[in-house]
């Protein structure tokens, strides 16, 4: 072949090397042509992983088959080196590639062809660096979007944000997660630290600045704070705020908040409830002791009170005045004793679901006056008013129980009547939300918020130091408030310390006034 011939083959090697788009395609174009050239049998790319590891990335051969292997064990630096087989080879490395390798049979290998084709091998050694620059290259940047793919993946599930705030500048940055799930489009994202602020309640505002400051002096490692914050529709979430202060090269202190907010509803109600749960399994247990030591005074009084006076009653000097009232403390303490006993059989019944209803035609306010004016005696003996606020001519007619009706009224007058020193006790009837409502008002010792939050729940005992002696174990209001809701009533009390209470009871809608 002529000098001419042979240079316009490198140039063709050349070009059809730098006009391929990969690297398989620059090989399948090129190696075929150097065997050729060369009058080889094969001709292989190996590529360098380490430093003494090899692999064979692309072969091209003529008709016949050869070991891969004999590629691998050729040395690197070899001059027309006699191989097992006949084989003859020549090796030229490419720097921070690896090394193409020509096999040849029988003959030695043309050096003065192979050292004149040299720059187009040094030329495909450069474009072979490229493609493979450029795969590394497109496989980090998949592998960079995967990782951030599955980071963005993993903040929507968490629903969290990765936040960086700048403490000097007042610049916020945040990733769009959370506010997405508080309604917020990507131009509602803040993008200063009063913005941020502004979303999070007035009352944690400034536990959420105690805690980058007490992280920014060091009392504690990290920044970590809980606050509420408020959603596009104005609903207000729980958030976890948790990061670490970083400096930059413009300053050595450290300015730059970096971290992850995260919703922590669902866990904030959680603790939430078990904090409730908590308060009233030890309240309850509270309650529970009350009572054990109500029902052993509640039983005990009166029965040593029937033990003695029946004692008395054996004196034979007795006159009959003496006797008779003697007799009339015994059966009150007996009536005591039988009332505490059914509260506690009626409570039993309820709780077991047992406690049977019967429904009979009846006038509710003639039912609910006889309830109240069977405290007239006792009314008297304590110097109060008992005063009905219901005109003679009213009835009101309904198929309910009568009984359970009549517990509750009289329940509730036996209430203010232990809670009320002086002044008046008063039933009334009006209407109330649209529903005929019966009322027991006092001008007693009242409660407070939170005794009105807990006084229909059993063992419940006002709890004020004017009242010096409570009868009673704390069941009478909770088996009101079972009686109601059995019959579709509804009660409730309003209240105000040291000024009285007001008990309801409204009955159902489909009930009807009738006036004579």
């Amino acid at each position: 072949m002529s000098q001419n011939n042979l240079n316009k083959v490198i140039l063709d090697l050349v070009f059809s090397a730098n006009n391929k788009s990969s690297e398989k395609e620059v090989l399948q174009s090129c190696l075929p042509k150097y065997l050729h050239l060369l009058k080889c049998n094969a001709a292989a790319i190996l590529k360098q992983k380490e430093a003494d590891e090899w692999s064979v990335f692309h072969v091209e051969q003529d008709s016949q088959n050869y070991d891969i292997h004999t590629f691998l064990n050729i040395p690197i630096k070899n001059s027309n080196s006699h191989c097992s087989n006949q084989f003859y080879s020549q090796t030229y490395t490419f720097s921070n590639y690896g090394r193409i390798t020509f096999l040849k049979k029988d003959n030695p290998i043309d050096l003065d062809i192979f050292a004149q084709i040299i720059p187009a091998l040094q030329n495909l050694g450069q474009i072979l660096i490229s493609h493979e620059t450029q795969v590394i290259k497109k496989e980090t940047q998949r592998s960079l979007k995967r990782r951030m793919d599955i980071q963005s993946m993993s903040l929507e599930l968490i629903q969290a944000s990765a936040f960086e705030n700048n403490l000097l500048t007042g610049e916020a940055s945040s990733t769009p997660h959370l506010f997405h799930f508080l309604g917020y489009t990507k131009e509602d994202i803040p993008t200063t630290l009063e913005e941020t602020t502004a979303l999070v309640h007035e009352d944690d505002v400034a536990n959420v600045i105690q805690a980058i400051a007490d992280h920014q002096s060091g009392k504690n490692p990290e920044y970590y704070s809980e606050f509420r914050m408020r959603s596009k529709s104005g609903e207000w979430f729980w958030v976890e705020g948790r990061g670490k202060l970083l400096a930059t090269h413009h300053t050595q202190k450290p300015h730059l908040l970096i971290g992850i907010s995260q919703i922590i509803n669902k866990r904030k109600n959680a603790e939430l409830e078990l904090i409730k749960a908590k308060e009233k399994a030890i309240e309850s247990d509270r309650l529970k002791s009350a009572f054990l030591a109500n029902m052993s005074h509640e039983i005990r009084t009166p029965m040593n009170g029937i033990l003695g006076f029946m004692e008395l009653l054996e004196d034979s000097d007795l006159d009959e005045k003496t006797r008779i009232s003697y007799m009339r403390i015994i059966e009150d303490n007996g009536q005591r004793m039988l009332n505490t006993l059914n509260n506690l059989i009626n409570i039993s019944k309820i709780e077991a679901g047992q406690m049977p209803i019967y429904n009979t035609h009846f006038d509710a306010i003639e039912t609910a006056k006889e309830a109240f004016l069977f405290f007239n005696c006792e009314a008297n003996k304590k110097g109060l008013e008992l005063l009905s606020r219901i005109p003679d001519y009213k009835h009101h007619h309904v198929f309910s129980d009568q009984n359970k009706i009549h517990a509750i009224i009289t329940n509730f007058t036996k209430n203010a009547l232990k809670y009320t020193l002086k002044g008046s006790v008063e039933l009334g009837f009006i209407q109330k939300r649209n529903r005929p409502t019966f009322y027991i008002k006092d001008t007693g010792i009242g409660m407070r918020p939170k005794e009105q939050q807990t006084v229909f729940e059993q063992f419940f005992q006002v709890n004020d130091n004017k009242i010096t002696r409570r009868e009673g174990a704390g069941l009478g209001l909770s088996i009101c408030k079972a009686y109601a809701d059995m019959l579709g009533c509804k009660i409730w009390v309003e209240s105000e310390k040291d000024k009285g209470s007001c008990f309801f009871l409204s009955l159902p809608n489909y009930q009807h006034m009738l006036s004579d």
